[in-house]
């Protein structure tokens, strides 16, 4: 019984007169200010990281586009040799005509008669959606821009230009170009002179805007 109340009056003794200070040091929390502080921090940490989580998204996304493009391109040219028939390679709205616009869906054909729209005795051999919303895709060709097409041969239909893709409108440095040969070999962009921007076929940099 002595032991107990000795140990509730060390117990007791902690919390003192003389030992609050001490007590309310230790258990202590954070003021405003500091909350304050901490928070503006945090949000300039995050003002700097959010730029570079944007350009990684958008360099993931355009090596993406860019696979996926070759990958159609390829498809084009071999189903070309393979049928010995004129393939065309378009974006379109309703499967018929072929539009200038290349943000919107794809499709693949057998151009019967050569004329670069879909009739209805010509098979579609592929159909493709379109790319993502904030992204941009443009081809630049010599003759015919609406249209890609392979002939029996391999070759393109006298077309030789760039397939031009943006990740973001705004920013050039983040494009990337598809180079087309008139012989329908592909080759991609870079960056020879280090400047930060692709160059496309004749050695001028790629433009987005």
């Amino acid at each position: 019984m002595k032991n107990y109340k000795e140990q509730n009056l060390v117990k007791l003794s902690s919390t003192t007169p003389g030992n609050k200070s001490h007590f309310l040091k230790k258990y202590r929390g954070y003021t405003l200010f500091e909350v304050l502080i901490a928070l503006s921090i945090a949000g300039i940490l995050g003002l700097q990281v959010a730029p570079s989580m944007h350009d990684l998204t958008a360099r993931e996304r355009r090596v993406s586009s860019i696979n996926r493009m070759l990958s159609i391109i390829r498809y084009t040219r071999a189903q070309a040799l393979t049928k010995q028939k004129v393939i065309t390679l378009c974006p379109t709205s309703d499967e018929h005509f072929c539009l200038g616009d290349w943000n919107q869906p794809l499709m693949i054909f057998i151009d019967l008669n050569k004329d670069r729209k879909r009739q209805q005795n010509e098979p579609v051999l592929k159909k493709l959606p379109a790319i993502a919303k904030q992204d941009s895709l443009k081809w630049k060709a010599f003759r015919y821009s609406n249209v890609l097409q392979f002939l029996p041969s391999g070759i393109t239909n006298h077309q030789n230009g760039t397939f031009l893709y943006c990740p973001d409108k705004t920013r050039s440095d983040l494009s990337r170009g598809i180079i087309m040969t008139k012989m329908g070999r592909t080759r991609l962009s870079a960056d020879r002179n280090h400047d930060g921007f692709q160059e496309g076929a004749g050695g001028r940099a790629l433009s987005c805007v």
